[in-house]
């Protein structure tokens, strides 16, 4: 099975294929198709090259040297990867303007005449990092990683405060993921004043509770939800719970949303069931945080390095766990909002329809919102292929601008978040292979640990792959007012500060609806 890409080559240009770097010296050449295939235990990109300018000229093959063609080196890209393997090539024939030429080397010969074979050899771990990738172009998903160059400086790497800045180009079942937002509010498919109240298919509202105890902090905010938004278009909800609720609770709150669906799902076997599953590895990295021997006597509510496990869990489940939780494999795009977030007014227009026509990534109420620690910067790296050096929300698009770097920068830099209590995602983007192993990765042995957590999950794929399509809901138009820890939208102080004390001066004023029918007893 193989994974094809069509690139321009204009002049002298580097090339990221995959997690290798191809570089392809091309006079007069301006486009080439890459495919990778495998051959037994080594890796065959196969280049086809077409002879024209960039007038679109047809180029006289007297002008296409040897020496052009000839001109393809491999390098590693990957330390499991060997260091370097030099191929030459040779024109072979011609037909129809286009010059067609063949590489043998050790393992494998071009099929057909019009293809630069290169096998790549590399160790076992190069391997199966190879084989992930292409594993992932088989289902349809593939990633690309192109450095910006242009102008008088072309083919030099262009830098940003001294740091090379790489585009990381992902496509999804062949649609390249940044195509979609190099526009401003003008030329959006739909923009904040059009989007319109209207039932998506595949959609669906989550959160998550511990357990009974956090049952009317639920209830409230579903119900404040559902006169704010969901009473107009009226998408399914799924609860995740770490332990169970009564079922009496569950049919009075489906009850009180009626028609909505709504399903409370337990995430998890049980923690000693969690803990006896886990690898050795985990299990020991376990024990070390946890400062013990034996777990037997470790509950939910059991603190390790100051942080109870409860809390933990949930952090982790929503890191890495949520994506392709069975309970949600049939939804497209995720409306998630913490229990502990309010709406305190009905929403003029709709985020979930504007961020399905113009093919978001992630939307969110607010960012940055802290910063994961530095040391998390190698596991991003060995996730997605890049360091984020800097990450900002851009003033005129409203979209995430990341500064990305090599493995060897940046690594004392913290990395802004998005802030998770309120966020729309693209379920197919966050449970692709690339985006699921890569949080895998960054989770590494880690088991109940407080970082990383899912405001990193969120964050580091959407900025590395797909910023264009990572939005603030405010500067898209989308000005909801949710409360959540004394803040509206996590951008402006609640006056009062407490839900109840704003509730009562403001909210219930605001949120008419709400206050016929919501009972609001929880502060947050």
């Amino acid at each position: 099975m193989s994974s094809k890409l069509c690139l321009p080559l204009i002049g002298c240009s580097l090339f990221l294929v995959s997690i290798l770097n191809v570089v392809v010296v091309c006079r007069h050449i301006s486009l080439a198709t890459v495919s990778l295939s495998n051959q037994n235990e080594d890796y065959t990109f196969s280049i086809t090259l077409k002879t024209s300018d960039s007038n679109s000229n047809k180029i006289d093959d007297s002008k296409i040297l040897d020496e052009d063609l000839s001109s393809l080196e491999v390098s590693a890209g990957n330390s499991n990867l060997r260091s370097s393997h030099r191929v030459d090539a040779k024109k072979e024939d011609k037909s129809d303007g286009e010059e067609k030429f063949g590489k043998k080397n050790e393992k494998t010969e071009a099929k057909g005449n019009n293809n630069i074979a290169v096998t790549i050899k590399a160790d076992d771990s190069g391997i199966e990092n190879i084989a992930a990738t292409r594993k992932a172009g088989e289902s349809g998903t593939s990633i690309q990683s192109i450095n910006k160059n242009g102008g008088k400086d072309k083919g030099k790497p262009i830098t940003k405060d001294g740091i090379e800045t790489k585009e990381i180009v992902k496509t999804i079942n062949d649609v390249r993921v940044d195509e979609i937002v190099k526009r401003k509010n003008s030329t959006d498919i739909i923009n904040s004043k059009n989007s319109t109240f209207v039932r998506h298919d595949n959609v669906v509202i989550a959160t998550k509770i511990h357990g009974a105890h956090q049952w009317s902090l639920l209830v409230q905010s579903m119900c404040l939800l559902h006169y704010a938004y969901n009473n107009k278009v009226s998408y399914d909800i799924v609860v995740f719970a770490t332990e169970p609720v009564p079922e009496e609770e569950i049919k009075s709150l489906q009850k009180m949303i009626s028609p909505t669906k709504f399903r409370l799902v337990v995430d998890n076997k049980g923690l000693q069931n969690e803990i006896a599953s886990l690898t050795p590895a985990k299990h020991e990295a376990f024990l070390k945080m946890c400062n013990v021997s034996d777990t037997s006597n470790l509950t939910w509510f059991s603190k390790c390095s100051g942080n109870r496990l409860a809390y933990n869990w949930q952090a982790e489940f929503r890191a890495v766990h949520l994506w392709n939780h069975p309970s949600i494999w049939q939804y497209k795009t995720m409306v998630w909002l913490d229990t502990d977030g309010f709406a305190t007014k009905p929403w003029e227009n709709d985020p979930v329809d504007y961020f399905i026509k113009n093919d978001g990534v992630i939307m969110f109420d607010h960012f940055p919102q802290a910063q994961s620690k530095y040391w998390l910067q190698k596991r991003v790296y060995k996730a997605f292929n890049a360091t984020i050096c800097k990450l900002e929300l851009s003033k005129e698009t409203g979209n995430l601008e990341p500064t990305l770097g090599p493995e060897d920068r940046c690594q004392e830099r913290g990395i802004p978040n998005i802030h998770g209590f309120f966020h729309i995602t693209n379920l197919d983007f966050y449970r692709s292979p690339v985006v699921s192993n890569g949080l895998a990765t960054i989770l590494d042995n880690c088991f109940l640990c407080r970082e990383p957590d899912d405001q990193l999950a969120v964050t580091a794929p959407a900025a590395i792959l797909a910023p264009e399509r990572s939005w603030e809901m405010r500067s898209k138009g989308f000005h909801l007012d949710v409360f959540h820890n004394f803040m509206l939208d996590g951008i402006d102080q609640a006056k009062p500060a407490g839900f109840i004390k704003y509730w009562e001066q403001k909210g219930r004023h605001t949120h008419p609806a709400a206050a016929a029918v919501c009972k609001v007893t929880d502060g947050g």
